[in-house]
């Protein structure tokens, strides 16, 4: 859920109704599926899903909103 919260306050993605004109291929990355699109490395993307997870455990790899949660995990 927090990352979906994430992906909204970033403007990555929408609650509100679509576009009456469907985005071009400029606008984002969009909705319909294209293996070219998965190949290239979109930034904006990665940094919106991760904004709000800033703490990482260097063994899993798994991110963490606040630190005493990080610590749990370490325990």
């Amino acid at each position: 859920m927090m990352m979906f919260r994430s992906l909204v306050n970033h403007s990555v993605i929408s609650v509100t109704n679509p576009p009456t004109n469907p985005p071009t291929r400029l606008d984002s990355i969009g909705t319909e599926f294209d293996p070219d699109i998965l190949k290239v490395r979109h930034e904006g993307v990665i940094s919106a899903l991760y904004a709000d997870l800033p703490r990482r455990c260097t063994s899993y790899g798994l991110r963490f909103k606040w630190q005493d949660e990080h610590n749990r995990h370490m325990d």
